[in-house]
């Protein structure tokens, strides 16, 4: 099945030296004066039942970085935040009724102040290759997930995963390879 989307901004996936599964996470419309405008696609690489990484696009808009509930906010903070929750369902998985562990919840919680403050002590950071180019990425593990986060000109990334290391890859634009990723 071919790609249900064209964004107009490049769209980040793991580069070519991964050669398992990719697949459509996830996509969202801007619902408000922008009707319609693509602003966010997430893209899985890997099992989505075993070790993935989920690699977050997102446009950087003028709403990105009013201030939200007092707090300003960066041209970053969506992408951590879906990283972050994506990270948190990696590292806490559920038991075998369903049930999340208080560690799951506490860090859940966490993760909005997290995605609005990158740096240390909770945040690493490192230097991965985007386009073969070193970026600097903001990184967080719990467990054996982890979570990165990069400004990348006009876009913003955060990816999330385990078992499946992101510097060891890389990042590279995939607009071109769209139709490589199922829907």
């Amino acid at each position: 099945m071919g790609s249900p989307l064209s964004p107009p901004f490049p769209v980040y996936g793991l580069a070519d030296s991964f050669t398992g599964p990719r697949w459509f996470k996830v996509w969202n419309w801007w619902r408000g004066s922008e009707r319609g405008r693509l602003w966010h696609v997430g893209l899985g690489h890997g099992d989505p039942n075993a070790g993935h990484v989920i690699v977050h696009t997102d446009a950087k808009h003028w709403w990105q970085a009013r201030h939200r509930g007092g707090r300003p906010r960066s041209n970053v903070t969506d992408a951590a935040r879906a990283a972050l929750l994506h990270m948190n369902d990696l590292a806490f998985p559920p038991d075998p009724d369903g049930r999340r562990s208080a560690g799951f919840l506490d860090e859940d919680h966490r993760a909005a102040e997290l995605a609005y403050h990158l740096a240390p002590p909770e945040w690493t950071p490192q230097t991965i290759a985007v386009e073969n180019q070193p970026v600097l990425f903001w990184t967080r593990t719990v467990n054996d997930a982890w979570a990165a986060v990069a400004d990348v000109g006009p876009v913003a990334v955060g990816a999330a995963g385990s078992e499946i290391p992101l510097d060891e890859h890389g990042l590279r634009t995939v607009n071109d390879r769209l139709d490589d990723y199922r829907a």
